[in-house]
């Protein structure tokens, strides 16, 4: 796209213009300085056009290709070092790098906060300053996990978030590709473009980028599928029918260096744990909100549910979901026993915020 265009775009983007009558025959391209008087048909107007962009216009431009404005990471356990691979596979700008380790074990967490500190004296050229560790003393799921880089993004001025899983690696040059071709499609479409995966399509949902108003009309991962299990076909069911696009960013690659167990940093007894990694309670739940027990295949196949709305009533949008007190209660026996847990969520009437569980 040239510079006109661009700024065209950036100019629609940030501050929305009045329309400017232009007599016949005048350049179009010319909109802009027209508009302020001072056309003069030289044959030079783009670059006219271009200079007299306001800097936070040209700023915006050219952070959008030049860096990822956030990449955020959950993680409970890392064994083989999965995620120090990912930090030393870093080889782009990123504004914030968000790091969140949970864990029922304070020793298990301590070990990961010393390797990510190491890492980054180690190699500090686009790690240094950029990390924000948080810790959580209960596994808090992998539909929260993904939330972190959400909240974050929400939270501040960035248009879109990178949220990656434990075990990815990045292929060299990969972050560039993503943070340009990211940036071009919220500069053309930025209405309805929503989601961009990594090329591979066997690890997509391990590595995806979600733009502000996607969010803004879908919601937040929903949380009730816990451990984990169906939270991104739920996801993929809210965005089919948001009417936002999905599409495949060329040439961004990732690798799935190792796996990582997504319930290891759960501290229950091991009947549970296979529960939940067998997906029981999750596959419930997803056929109660959705009507169907089958997830689609990929994102560009149509929604494979015969509800229009979540728990098939059109008063709900797609961002409701709330924590239902069963589940809140599970993830909270990750602090000690079950029977306790439900309990304290009773008494509390199920507000634990100050655990960073739900919001």
């Amino acid at each position: 796209m040239d510079a006109t265009a661009s700024h065209r775009k950036l100019r629609c983007f940030f501050n929305p213009p009045s329309p400017v009558a232009l007599e016949d025959g005048i350049n179009r391209t010319a909109n802009y300085v027209k508009s302020k008087g001072r056309f003069h048909p030289t044959g030079f107007e783009k670059i006219e056009i271009w200079d007299r962009m306001p800097k936070s216009w040209v700023s915006a431009l050219k952070e959008w290709k030049n860096v990822v404005p956030i990449l955020s990471i959950s993680i409970s356990i890392d064994p083989n070092g999965a995620l120090i691979n990912l930090l030393r596979s870093i080889d782009f700008p990123v504004n914030r790098i968000l790091v969140q380790v949970g864990n029922v074990n304070t020793t298990t967490i301590n070990r990961i906060m010393h390797s990510i500190h190491a890492t980054v004296e180690e190699a500090p050229k686009y790690l240094k300053s950029k990390i924000e560790l948080k810790r959580l003393h209960v596994y808090p799921g992998v539909a929260h996990g993904f939330n972190l880089g959400l909240h974050g993004m929400m939270n501040s001025e960035a248009e879109w978030a990178l949220v990656v899983r434990p075990g990815t690696v990045f292929e060299s040059g990969a972050l560039k590709q993503l943070a340009s071709q990211m940036a071009q499609h919220v500069r053309e479409n930025p209405m309805k473009f929503g989601i961009g995966f990594s090329e591979d399509e066997s690890s997509r949902w391990g590595c995806f980028a979600m733009t502000r108003r996607l969010v803004s009309k879908v919601g937040y991962f929903d949380e009730n599928f816990y451990p984990s299990g169906k939270e991104t076909a739920d996801m993929a069911n809210r965005i089919r029918l948001s009417g936002f696009q999905s599409l495949p960013l060329r040439h961004v690659r990732t690798i799935r260096a190792s796996d990582v167990d997504d319930i290891a940093g759960i501290d229950m007894i091991e009947a549970s744990k296979r529960a939940g990694a067998e997906g029981g309670a999750a596959a419930e739940y997803y056929a109660r909100k959705w009507g169907a027990a089958i997830e689609c295949p990929d994102m560009s196949s149509p929604a494979c549910t015969t509800y229009r709305a979540p728990f098939n009533d059109d008063a709900k949008s797609l961002r409701d979901w709330k924590i239902e007190p069963h589940r809140r209660a599970w993830i909270l026996s990750g602090k000690g026993n079950l029977a306790e847990a439900v309990k304290r969520d009773e008494e509390a009437g199920g507000a634990y915020a100050d655990l960073g569980i739900g919001w």
